[in-house]
């Protein structure tokens, strides 16, 4: 926090592309990246301070880290295009979530992670899960619309879809509905009924309507 160096750590031969430090301010999670003959390899390990040498590491296959987290005391998250993967810290023991459509969208809060993931062909066609703070699936369901973004908040489900913003149950059935106009490109949740939607030159306040 005073900008002075800390540690220093080198890759051999693999490209890093994520870096994370954990809470405690002890340890980092770091994702690299290599190329082979099909496409890339990735790697993640984790660092102590006091060491070089990874206290754990865990390999990816033919699979790229898009996005690596240490935001919840309980674990790691790791996002690569099909697999979320939370690796527990005590033992390091792996809980996958694996999904044939492609991730598209990934969003954090205080109560989990929230991922968007559609088909390659039709972007129309997603399927929008939620992962507790524990690594467990705690939502998922099927949505029919282009996403421009999603949020969780208090165990709700919020998205946009085209001019209109939803909040889902935990079925994944649509609890309320509210215009939110052309152009909404992010959105923010002020309340349980109440969403600040962002658009390219402006920020409006959208309220829900009881459906």
């Amino acid at each position: 926090k005073n900008a002075k160096l800390i540690y220093e750590w080198y890759s051999a031969s693999d490209m890093v592309n994520n870096v994370a430090v954990f809470k405690n301010g002890k340890k980092i999670a770091i994702s690299t990246l290599k190329a082979n003959v099909s496409g890339f390899d990735s790697k993640v390990m984790i660092v102590n301070f006091n060491s070089a040498n990874a206290e754990f590491q865990k390999e990816y296959d033919g699979e790229i880290i898009y996005n690596l987290s240490t935001e919840f005391s309980r674990g790691v998250t790791v996002a690569t295009s099909n697999t979320f993967d939370f690796l527990k810290i005590r033992k390091f023991e792996s809980s996958e979530y694996k999904n044939e459509y492609n991730l598209q969208m990934l969003r954090e809060s205080s109560g989990g992670t929230l991922l968007l993931y559609n088909r390659e062909n039709d972007k129309t066609d997603n399927i929008i899960v939620a992962i507790s703070k524990k690594g467990e699936v705690s939502f998922e369901t099927k949505f029919s619309g282009i996403v421009t973004d999603i949020a969780m908040k208090n165990n709700h489900i919020y998205c946009i879809s085209d001019t209109k913003a939803y909040i889902l149950d935990s079925n994944g059935g649509i609890v309320r509905t509210a215009d939110c106009g052309f152009g909404a490109v992010r959105f923010s949740v002020v309340s349980k009924e109440e969403i600040a939607v962002v658009t390219d030159n402006q920020i409006n306040k959208v309220k829900f309507s009881q459906d």
